[in-house]
């Protein structure tokens, strides 16, 4: 059993870039949460793998971590414009130096129009994103409205609420009643030809 749940963590790390949680393992494997659990506190408490009740860490993840450069999912297109329906699907895995990534979970997503010109941000460039649910004003965020529409615009605030900014005056600025956010934009890879 030991090994099964170990294994299981192994492929689902080298799937989804993080470790599983126990519901997780449970559906992969047919081990009960809290069986896993149990093992996975011995497995912790003789030194097999690192478990802090959230976060597993084997020996292949603590390798994968470790690795000089990270595999970061390239999830569709993020549109430069106007909100368009979410579309997440992992086209392919985009090797980059972990160096240069700094903390958290990144994924890749590619620019679609041009309303972030001014930021840098063009037609087709691949913008890395740090995944997390929060941002201050002035970042750049992958946002996602009330109509389940996404769209990467620059989080700004007014005094009174949040709107979202684009970088290019022949855009107006959107105003979203509900807004969450999926991530901050942190590099852009671009063609310079």
């Amino acid at each position: 059993t030991e090994s099964i749940i170990i294994d299981y963590i192994d492929f689902f790390f080298d799937k989804e870039n993080r470790s599983p949680s126990l519901r997780e393992i449970e559906s992969g494997t047919g081990i009960s949460r809290q069986t896993a659990q149990r093992y996975l506190k011995d497995l912790a408490n003789n030194n097999v793998v690192k478990y802090d009740g959230k976060i597993i860490i084997t020996k292949h993840v603590a390798e994968c971590l470790t690795a000089p450069v990270a595999k970061l999912d390239l999830i569709g297109s993020i549109p430069c414009g106007d909100p368009m329906a979410e579309d997440e699907f992992c086209e392919k895995h985009i090797f980059f130096p972990r160096e240069l990534l700094g903390n958290g979970e990144h994924f890749i997503l590619k620019a679609s129009g041009e309303s972030m010109i001014n930021a840098g941000i063009d037609d087709q460039d691949l913008v890395i994103v740090r995944r997390q649910n929060y941002a201050a004003a002035n970042q750049i965020i992958v946002a996602l409205d009330e109509e389940n529409r996404n769209t990467l615009k620059r989080l700004m605030y007014d005094g009174s609420r949040y709107y979202l900014h684009a970088e290019n005056e022949a855009y107006d600025d959107l105003f979203p009643d509900e807004l969450k956010i999926q991530g901050i934009a942190v590099k852009v890879i671009k063609n310079i030809l």
